[in-house]
């Protein structure tokens, strides 16, 4: 298989269950990778959820990173994290499932 050269962009996302509430996070910059070791990094600081219903965020949920390469078009990986929203005396408490264990 010949080096990977690709012009590619991750794109992170969440679902909420049950409701199947989706909503896009962000979108990295785009960057030219190449075959062997590479990094992304993608942050931010809130997460509106004002809207939802309090039922649809104590649940379980999914944040998922997508890689996608423009040429061909095609998404290359993606990487999921489960989250579990508690509630712990009335304060919302956020746990996220590392996905390598």
């Amino acid at each position: 298989m010949g080096a990977v050269h690709a012009l590619t962009r991750g794109v992170v996302g969440a679902v909420l269950s049950p409701a199947r509430v989706a909503a896009v996070l962000g979108k990295t910059e785009e960057q030219t990778m190449q075959a062997g070791p590479n990094a992304m990094q993608f942050q931010i600081d809130t997460i509106d959820v004002s809207a939802l219903a309090r039922h649809v965020l104590t649940n379980v949920g999914l944040i998922s990173l997508k890689l996608f390469a423009y040429d061909p078009p095609q998404e290359i990986v993606q990487v999921g994290m489960v989250t579990q929203v508690t509630d712990e005396n009335g304060e919302l408490m956020r746990h996220v499932f590392n996905p390598i264990e």
